[in-house]
């Protein structure tokens, strides 16, 4: 069997739906063994697993999907979905045309799939997760910034096919070593260039310093820890290499938009 879904349609139970402007928000859960057929989308989507895991296979190939795992589809992008034995829960932000068009006037295009299992993109996605729940008076401003910073990231990364291969070893090293003492003249050593050239280069393909992008990982595997373990924000906090907890939530607050207590409630 194959469908078209319209706008707003989307399998299993509706949990929650939002719309304003170019945006339709809205969250699903699914069963356990969930198996969803071959289908296609009228309008491009956002879709961010907030709970669960599920394998999604195209005509080109498979991806599989945990929990952070964020996936941009194209308007009319066929897919079908089978959900772990955890089934799954996923947020949704539906975008109309004409914003995805005037999106082409400023060369940010979101006119191809775009994936990420963690990193920024799946940060941004998980902001406006937080903000499709909060829904206060600027929520809706919140959104559609975020919206543009995820079409502005979701194009750089489809040029990372230009950047240089020392340039993706540096991040392959750097995701690597997270949690370890990093120095910058080790990694420019490693890569082959001098401190210099490697700061300018990195800070043009991710917009933010080598620094910058260590603490990025950090909080994102603190976001997951937050929302996996039992561990106690201090106690992740220590892990991470943070001064204190006060540190680690200040960090926290200010990249992914909520108090780390707050994240867990959301996520747990």
């Amino acid at each position: 069997m194959r469908e078209d879904l319209p706008p707003g349609r989307f399998f299993g139970t509706n949990v929650g739906v939002w719309s304003f402007g170019a945006f339709q928000l809205s969250e699903s859960v699914y069963g356990a063994h969930a198996i969803l057929p071959p289908h296609a989308h009228a309008r491009a989507y956002l879709g961010f697993v907030v709970h669960g895991a599920h394998r999604e296979t195209t005509s080109r190939h498979e991806r599989d999907c945990g929990r952070s795992s964020v996936v941009f589809h194209p308007a009319a992008e066929r897919h079908s979905n089978q959900f772990s034995p955890n089934g799954g829960r996923i947020f949704r932000m539906e975008i109309d045309d004409a914003w995805l068009m005037r999106l082409r006037d400023s060369d940010a295009h979101l006119d191809r799939p775009v994936e990420s299992h963690g990193g920024p993109l799946s940060a941004i996605a998980s902001r406006i997760f937080s903000e499709f729940h909060a829904r206060d008076s600027v929520s809706s401003l919140m959104i559609e910034g975020l919206a543009l910073e995820f079409a502005t990231f979701a194009a750089r990364d489809g040029d990372q096919g230009l950047a240089p291969a020392w340039l993706r070893r540096t991040v392959e090293y750097l995701r690597d070593r997270m949690l370890e003492e990093i120095h910058l003249d080790d990694v420019a050593s490693l890569a082959g260039v001098h401190p210099a050239h490697l700061s300018r280069v990195f800070r043009k393909h991710y917009r933010c310093s080598v620094g910058q992008y260590v603490r990025r990982l950090r909080i994102d595997l603190g976001a997951r820890e937050l929302a996996e373990s039992q561990q106690s924000i201090a106690e992740i906090a220590t892990r991470l290499g943070f001064a204190d907890q006060s540190h680690f939530s200040r960090v926290f607050v200010k990249l992914i938009g909520l108090t780390p207590a707050r994240y867990r409630k959301l996520h747990a």
